[in-house]
């Protein structure tokens, strides 16, 4: 998969959590890394996106929405990692979500125990 294909797809599972969480669009969140110029309210609707965005490229377990997701949430600009460091850190962080069920926990949790 190519980066846009990843980018488009982040971009529509953002937008789709983004309405789910704000019909009325109240708080139109664009000014990413300008928390200043945002109202409290507006604040939390910023996070309760990023950790909604971030379960959900969890539960795809794909190497290049990760990637994705981590330039456009994180700013990430470094070298690309291995695809087995960022499918190792899906697990681990799969493995730690309290916002997975306990299944998708789990699974992921005995893939992380292999590699210690």
């Amino acid at each position: 998969m190519k980066v846009s294909r990843a980018n488009e797809w982040l971009s529509r599972l953002e937008q789709q959590i983004e309405h789910d969480l704000n019909p009325s669009r109240r708080c139109r969140i664009r000014l990413r890394g300008l928390w200043a110029a945002l109202c409290a309210e507006c604040r939390q609707h910023e996070i309760n996106i990023r950790r909604a965005v971030r379960v959900e490229v969890l539960r795809e377990m794909d190497i290049h929405l990760a990637r994705a997701f981590l330039r456009r949430f994180y700013n990430w600009r470094g070298p690309d990692l291995e695809d087995a460091k960022v499918l190792a850190n899906l697990h681990a962080g799969r493995a730690a979500s309290t916002d997975l069920t306990t299944d998708e926990r789990a699974d992921s949790a005995c893939w992380v125990e292999g590699l210690l």
